[in-house]
């Protein structure tokens, strides 16, 4: 039998006990003591210590509350008489051991407080207990109830099992807020693994430099008052990039309302975003387009009612969109035809086949006729596919038709200057086919070549050399195709050659989109016409010549005598021994005056030579014109008074430049 316990409520008492195991040598309690025994009575774990007889010495609040008995009921009494059944269980043998002096853990069992009903799953660890003096005295448990840890293990196996099949990021964390599991979704999404994140809160992994400050104080208010929050939030990706999400974090609480974790469900909508970003984005770029687009455009939804009304419209029609907005079909199209449109209409919205008018018509707005084009298109869903309304575009092509109209007349005139030319005139596409031609190139053909459009040039020259030789410069016919081709093919230029009994010019000119104009004439006329030129100016030429030999010939011929007759005549004036008679002399003097002047005549026509050739010399100077004239030469009064003529000046003199010895020499 054991021994009796000592009575005394010291040591009936958790304190008592506690004193025990310390010692009480200074005879009171120490503020350690007092704290050991605040610790162990304030204790969340179960602590229980024995003597070497087995009888508890010590039972404190946290194991009432597992057992549901009060240390009252067991405090010196044995394992044996407190609790029977487990006497003769594992608990026995872990008493022995802890008696021993070994330290034994044992695996989670379950325990029914007596009191409560309420099972809680305990891990329990026994070692031996010593006293001050390092005697063994007992042994000493500690049982650590595990029941919420379990319940919340459980729960989040079940909550892993569901989230690892769902797409959705889903994040645990304990009730600080720092992350205990993440789905493999999760890790997909962010680029993070759990091990690199546990023990984290997700805002100190996820958050980064386009973090909205706000969200995130939504958040930890949210949190920190226990109640879920649910938003569209940004965070980051490992690798840094935006993260947008739709985040839902409700709180985890266990039986009593405890709260023991957060479970957050993160959808990734950055993909979602974007698309809207986009659509945003084109949805505003059409608008603009709408807006600044100089065309009318109205859009109609199902019922044909306006949905859409651009500034130009509102232009057109004095109507502003605010009013235009809602009108039926019937009031803002043109009034004629208002069935067969509705009908075109409804065709458009059942079948989405577009349709397209262009026709003179009278709006409701106004009483003018517009000159007007209009397409009209189905309008679709961008994800369905289905017709939802229709799109109108109207043109108003007044001024166009006013262009096309004069750009006809003007090309009417150019086809009819074109047709009038004496040359003929070819175009040829960039594929060296005829696309047009005048009278004038059908007319200069060979007699055997027919001209159509479509035509190649190729074979156009062909004709040229049907007989296998060119009729004009008798090469051979694929050596003058050759050469025809690389000119045409070439920078273009002027070219003649002869065909047969024909001289043709061929200007070839290259167009801007690569084609050619080739225009070809007919200078047979001007070639003749040029060799008549040439014949003349050789015969000219050669008359010239024969005038030259014949003056040069006659000069030396008439010049020897007028010497010889001017050379005695002054010898004769001269001889001083033989005077003569004042009658000789003057008919002498008249000799050699005549003779000279005769030679002067024969000069003058020698520098008509010298003009010709442009060999003419002239001194000019100041020449007494006047004197000139009232002095005639002797040799000219004879002349007068045989043809009874007379000479006559001015009173006034006059002066001039000219060539002094020219002038004299005309007298």
């Amino acid at each position: 039998m054991p021994p009796a316990v000592p009575s005394g409520p010291d040591f009936a008492s958790p304190a008592g006990e506690v004193t025990a195991l310390l010692g009480d040598e200074s005879g009171g309690r120490s503020a350690a003591q007092e704290l050991a025994q605040a610790i162990v009575a304030g204790a969340n774990d179960g602590i229980v210590t024995f003597d070497e007889w087995r009888r508890f010495t010590l039972w404190n609040p946290a194991m009432e509350l597992l057992y549901g008995v009060p240390s009252t009921e067991v405090i010196g009494r044995t394992l044996d008489e407190c609790f029977p059944a487990l006497a003769r269980s594992w608990l026995r043998d872990a008493y022995d051991a802890a008696l021993r002096g070994e330290t034994v853990s044992l695996p989670a069992r379950e325990i029914t407080s007596r009191s409560t009903g309420r099972t809680a799953i305990v891990d329990a660890t026994y070692r031996p207990l010593y006293d001050a003096h390092g005697r063994r005295i007992g042994g000493v448990g500690t049982l650590r109830d595990i029941t919420r840890e379990r319940e919340t293990a459980h729960r989040l196996a079940r909550l892993s099992a569901i989230a690892e099949q769902t797409n959705e990021g889903v994040v645990m964390t304990d009730a600080a807020g720092c992350i205990v599991w993440v789905n493999a979704a999760w890790q997909r999404i962010t680029g993070w693994t759990l091990i690199e994140v546990a023990g984290r809160t997700p805002g100190a992994v996820l958050r980064g430099p386009y973090s909205l400050p706000d969200a995130r104080v939504v958040i930890r208010e949210a949190l920190a008052a226990g109640q879920p929050y649910s938003g569209t939030i940004v965070n980051h990706r490992r690798d840094g990039t935006p993260l947008w999400m739709i985040v839902h974090v409700t709180p985890m609480r266990d039986a009593d309302g405890t709260l023991t974790g957060w479970v957050g469900i993160q959808h990734d909508i950055t993909e979602l975003r974007a698309r809207e970003q986009q659509l945003k984005a084109e949805r505003a770029f059409a608008a603009s387009l709408v807006a600044a687009n100089a065309d009318g455009i109205v859009a109609f939804d199902r019922s044909l009612r306006v949905t859409e009304w651009n500034p130009t419209m509102e232009g057109w029609s004095g109507i502003p969109r605010s009013a235009a907005l809602g009108l039926h079909l019937d009031d803002v199209m043109p009034l004629a035809e208002a069935e067969a449109r509705r009908a075109r209409f409804e065709r458009l919205l059942r079948d989405g086949e577009p349709f397209f008018s262009a026709r003179d018509y009278t709006f409701p707005w106004s009483s003018a006729v517009w000159h007007v084009e209009t397409v009209v298109t189905p309008i679709r869903d961008l994800e369905s596919g289905e017709i939802t309304g229709a799109l109108a575009t109207i043109r108003e092509i007044s001024d166009r038709l006013q262009a096309e109209a004069a750009a006809r007349r003007e090309r009417e005139r150019l086809l009819d200057a074109i047709g009038a030319l004496d040359s003929g005139m070819a175009m040829f596409d960039a594929d060296e086919r005829l696309i047009a031609f005048n009278p004038s190139f059908a007319r200069l053909r060979p007699t055997s070549a027919p001209v159509s459009l479509g035509m190649t040039l190729a074979a156009l020259l062909g004709y040229v050399v049907r007989d296998g030789r060119h009729p004009g410069t008798g090469e051979p016919a694929a050596v003058w195709l050759a050469r025809m081709l690389e000119r045409h093919r070439g920078e273009g230029g002027v070219f003649e050659e002869e065909v047969g009994p024909f001289m043709m010019r061929r200007a070839i000119a290259r167009t801007r989109d690569g084609g050619s104009v080739v225009l070809l004439t007919d200078i047979t006329e001007q070639k003749e016409i040029r060799t008549s030129l040439e014949q003349a100016r050789d015969a000219a030429n050669a008359a010239s010549r024969i005038k030259s030999e014949f003056l040069a010939r006659m000069s030396h011929e008439l010049r020897t005598p007028l010497n010889s007759i001017i050379g005695f005549s002054q010898q004769v004036l001269r001889r001083p021994h033989a005077p003569l008679h004042d009658r000789d002399r003057l008919y002498l003097e008249r000799v050699h005056q005549n003779g000279a002047h005769l030679l002067t005549l024969i000069n003058s026509i020698l520098d008509l030579s010298k003009i010709e050739a442009g060999r003419m010399e002239v001194v000019l100077a100041p020449t007494d014109v006047g004197g000139w004239c009232a002095r005639p030469s002797p040799c000219s009064r004879a002349t007068r008074a045989a043809t009874g003529s007379s000479c006559a000046s001015s009173s006034r003199p006059s002066c001039a430049r000219s060539s002094p010895m020219r002038v004299n020499s005309g007298r």
